[in-house]
Order: C-alpha cells, then structure tokens, then sequence
C-alpha cells in the first residue's frame, strides 16, 4: 500500500483553534522546561491566562492578523519534498507486521503558525507544522519533523501509553527511532538535548526492527513506573 499525503492551509477557525490552544497549555510547557518566542507576558505570568476574552480576541485575529497567503512558501517546501516523506512512511510500515506500529493510508500535514515547531494527533494520523511569518518554518528541517511527528504517532498507543513512559523518554525514543531506522531518509538528523538517554543502552537497530516492546520491557526492568 501506498501512503499518501495532504498539505493542507489552515481556515481563520482552524488556525485560531490551535493560537487557544497554544495559550492553554502554556503552563503544561513550563512543566516539560519548554519556551515559545509566542505570547511571552503568559509565559511571564500564566495567571493572565483566565482573563482573556478569546471571543474578542477571535475577531481582531480574523481581521488583522489571519493572512491565508502566509502559507504558501511552506505549503510549495514540503509538495516538493513528498517523494522522500512518503518512501520513509513506507519503510516505518514494514514495522506494523513485526509490532504494532501504527500506520494511516493517508497523513495530513496541517501548517499553523503557533504551537511547537511540530505537533501530532495520533487519533486521525494528523501533523501539525509551524510555519513562521516570513514563510519559513520554524524547525530548520521540515522533513525531519513531518517524520518524527509521524513516528511519535506510530508508537503513541502501543508503545508511549501502554508502557507509561514520561514525555522526555518518548522524545528520545522517537529520535532514536529517527536516527538510526530512518538514517538513509534523515542522514543529518539531530536529537535533542533533553531527551533522556538512558533510553542509549537499550536500543539497536536489530532487535528494534524485530520487537520494540521488548526493548521498552528489558528498559523497564531497570527503570521501573512508579506504581500507586
């Protein structure tokens, strides 16, 4: 089977949405050590958060803010890096035979200008990418993100909530995943600093392609969830 993806631009609803969502969860982010160059006076006091009037908001963002133009450059850099995402998608499917990783016969890419450079929904097989305002995006390889988006839904229900692992050992997780079974796809892939590396010890190519749960269950035994 062929996977396919949809780029798609974001109506002034869509877009607000996630600009609401981005302020919501402003404290959730500050809990990981996360920052945003978006809405700093909430970052500085999150308390602000509960007066602000999202209906007035709404109107002045659909008047002076809302540009559908804006997207467009994204929207041209990723139609034209497809080729490669979808034959990395097709490489991650060899995996559902082998474990559960969980694939969509069709993704879409949704391009917004807020949230975190990129953002998922495993539900519906849906990424998020922040495009900036002067067209670029926010993650200086869109490719590698579209992909690691796309990993962490793979793994979210069969992997990251069955085996309760915390937000940093899944980041590292899927950038290990990234890295290493994606390496012909993202040769210059990056991990990032937070990620918890104890994850290092655990993981290979060869035993990851045969069965990821039982990397994650020998990781357990020594890194235990603490129960109630």
């Amino acid at each position: 089977m062929q996977n396919k993806i949809k780029i798609i631009i974001p109506t002034v609803d869509d877009e607000f949405e996630i600009l609401q969502e981005e302020i919501n969860t402003i404290p959730w982010y500050q809990e990981q050590g996360s920052q945003s160059p978006h809405f700093q006076k909430y970052w500085d006091n999150p308390e602000l958060i509960k007066t602000i009037n999202f209906k007035s908001l709404f109107t002045i963002f659909k008047q002076d803010i809302y540009n559908k133009d804006s997207y467009q450059n994204g929207y041209q850099l990723l139609s034209s890096n497809l080729d490669i995402i979808v034959k990395a998608i097709n490489y991650l499917t060899l995996l559902k035979k082998k474990w559960c990783f969980k694939t969509f016969a069709t993704y879409q890419i949704r391009l917004t200008q807020y949230g975190p450079g990129g953002f998922y929904s495993y539900e519906n097989g849906t990424i998020f990418m922040q495009v900036n305002t002067d067209d670029s995006f926010a993650e200086l390889d869109p490719v590698g993100t579209v992909l690691h988006e796309i990993v962490h839904i793979g793994i979210e229900e069969s992997i990251i909530q069955k085996y309760a692992l915390n937000h940093w050992e899944k980041e590292r997780l899927v950038d290990l995943i990234c890295q290493q079974y994606l390496q012909n796809f993202l040769p210059n892939y990056q991990l990032q600093k937070n990620g918890n590396k104890m994850l290092d010890d655990y993981f290979n190519i060869s035993d990851f392609t045969i069965s990821l749960p039982n990397i994650i269950e020998r990781y357990l035994m020594k890194h235990p969830r603490a129960t109630n």
